[in-house]
């Protein structure tokens, strides 16, 4: 399933593509990537539908009871492959440059 490259995309992309075999999780998301929740969701929704992400509940067991249950997004290998062409097409477009920019400078601290 081809999906639109915008700016945002690119950033989720990126910050799954950080660590590839982690669970992540929509409040660290949206920290990690800077991202309004009404941005980062609809994102996540369609990485879903198209098979790139797995998206699970958090057990009740496990949460602390403090804070609502969270949904984990796990990339699979079809994700993995897909995100990986997706950032090497975007590093090749002057609209993203900065978003690389960035994530090497951030890699060399």
């Amino acid at each position: 399933m081809a999906m639109r490259m915008t700016f945002s995309m690119v950033r989720v992309a990126l910050t799954l593509m950080d660590a590839p075999a982690a669970q992540h999780y929509g409040y660290a998301l949206r920290r990690q990537t800077g991202l309004a929740s009404g941005v980062l969701h609809p994102i996540l929704g369609r990485m879903t539908a198209a098979g790139w992400l797995e998206a699970a509940d958090e057990p009740v067991a496990d949460s602390d009871g403090d804070r609502p249950l969270r949904r984990y997004y796990t990339l699979t290998d079809e994700g993995r492959s897909e995100l990986t062409e997706v950032l090497t097409k975007a590093r090749t477009d002057r609209r993203f440059e900065t978003l690389f920019s960035a994530s090497e400078e951030e890699s060399l601290r």
